[in-house]
């Protein structure tokens, strides 16, 4: 099974819309966190660990997903969707994670614009600057693997280099995936590629998002040995 962590704002909407054009109804999109981001009390629950809560609700949702396994295997080949990669941990005979990663720099102020556009609970009730935004949601990527090292993924792509990530994802899985389609759900007021980052932004990344920073890095460095080894 192939199981995709969708890390917010770093393409996963388009990349869920590579997958459907050459998976399609053999995808299964993990909808569980989907409505939760834009609040922060719900968005820090995904990440909750160690608590009688969590660990109740970690054993109920392995349990669940062990019952339907088999379904599971019959009917999809791919998972996509926000989790915490410990979901599907153990669940499979066989597990290939991927997931793809950007700039925390960018991704921060992506996150933003994102949440605001679509009026959440934290716009709604504080209405926060970018650095206060970024220092409630600090470290939006690595939580996502939970205690998966990043090499143990089968599959990293790098947002800022998609096109080619996506080759990447071709020549690992022997897939062809479409370049017909655009890209998804992307800031309509962005000017130009990539956001502009003040010293404010910056510095508040610097702050509160080391880890993703870190783990970009090594992100970096694992995206371009795949992509050595497979001529990409």
């Amino acid at each position: 099974m192939l199981i995709s962590i969708h890390i917010p704002k770093t393409a996963g909407r388009s990349w869920q819309a590579q997958l459907e054009s050459e998976f399609g109804s053999r995808l299964l999109y993990d909808e569980e966190f989907e409505n939760k981001v834009d609040s922060l009390e719900a968005y820090k629950e995904i990440f909750e660990k160690n608590t009688p809560r969590a660990d109740m609700r970690d054993k109920a949702q392995k349990a669940k997903l062990r019952e339907q396994r088999d379904a599971l295997m019959r009917d999809y080949d791919v998972i996509h969707g926000h989790f915490v990669a410990d979901k599907y941990l153990g669940v499979f005979p066989v597990t290939d994670f991927m997931a793809i990663f950007r700039d925390p720099y960018q991704q921060m102020v992506s996150a933003y614009h994102f949440m605001k556009r679509k009026e959440g609970d934290l716009f709604r009730k504080y209405n926060p600057t970018i650095p206060q935004f970024i220092e409630a949601f600090s470290n939006m990527q690595a939580p996502f693997l939970g205690s998966l090292a990043l090499e143990e993924l089968v599959m990293v792509g790098i947002t800022e280099q998609y096109d080619r990530s996506v080759a990447l994802f071709e020549a690992i899985f022997g897939k062809k995936i479409s370049r017909e389609l655009k890209r998804v759900n992307t800031n309509p007021d962005r000017q130009g590629d990539a956001y502009v980052i003040d010293a404010n932004v910056k510095a508040a990344v610097d702050r509160y998002c080391s880890a993703d920073i870190e783990l970009y890095q090594r992100a970096q460095v694992k995206f371009q040995q795949l992509a050595s080894h497979y001529g990409v």
